[in-house]
């Protein structure tokens, strides 16, 4: 019988199929790193955010200067009444040895604001306390603003708990779940899992700032109006998230 030779087309038709084979995997690996580094920089800004939400909350209680359960955030703890503030305390904040503290009426605002004067003209703040001479003084462009200028501004802003934990921020900070409201060891400005916030002091003025701006202005008691500004870093780098909102602890209505 004749014998026929070899033409090679069953190995050419292996190879093509293992190509395509090789092909198809590294389009499936490529893939799922796509959509795991999709799904890592969406789960690290929603942590960013979720800390930038839980800055603001702090803000606020740090504006009120009592806690969620209705306590002052320095209960003196040698009486049993909740009403009862350690001495030399405002809310949260210790209004002695040239600390800035949340006032109460127009002579505390002074007070305050001549604590505050003692930083830079371009960072009228201490304390995360901002006294500035107008609305566009720390925010409109091009003029100075918070978020965009965070090497001059972290040094005067507040991290979560410092003043609202009952003056333990290193503890109230390891007991954070989320990282980024942990204080950092050392602390490093613009290095990732940080935050802070910065709350401005406005007195409420009917002809410069009116209901329409502001929604229900402030009682005539205390006539102030708070802008809080809250930036938290996430751990990847380009993370950030920005919140901002206008406080009236005392409402006229």
């Amino acid at each position: 019988m004749r014998r026929q030779g070899q033409v090679g087309v069953a190995l050419i038709t292996v190879m093509v199929i293992l190509l395509l084979g090789i092909i198809a995997v590294l389009a499936a690996a490529r893939s799922g790193l796509l959509n795991e580094a999709l799904v890592g920089n969406d789960t690290d800004y929603s942590r960013t955010l979720a800390a930038a939400e839980a800055l603001l909350r702090d803000a606020e209680i740090d504006v009120r200067g009592r806690l969620p359960n209705g306590f002052y955030c320095a209960s003196n703890p040698l009486n049993t009444g909740s009403e009862d503030v350690q001495p030399n305390f405002v809310g949260c904040r210790n209004a002695v040895g040239g600390n800035p503290w949340f006032p109460n009426d127009e002579i505390e605002y002074q007070l305050v604001a001549n604590a505050v004067a003692v930083s830079p003209a371009a960072t009228p703040c201490l304390q995360g306390i901002c006294v500035p001479a107008s609305l566009t003084t720390l925010h409109n462009p091009p003029a100075f603003t918070i978020e965009n200028n965070l090497p001059a501004m972290a040094p005067f802003g507040v991290r979560y708990g410092t003043f609202t934990r009952t003056g333990a921020p290193a503890l109230a900070g390891s007991l954070a779940t989320n990282p980024i409201l942990r204080p950092p060891f050392p602390v490093a400005v613009d290095a990732p899992n940080q935050g802070w916030y910065w709350v401005e002091v406005f007195v409420y003025k009917a002809n410069a700032m009116g209901p329409r701006s502001i929604g229900v202005p402030p009682s005539g008691g205390s006539p102030f109006i708070y802008r809080i500004t809250a930036v938290a870093l996430g751990q990847k780098p380009g993370t950030r998230a920005v919140l901002k909102s206008f406080f009236v602890p005392n409402p006229a209505t």
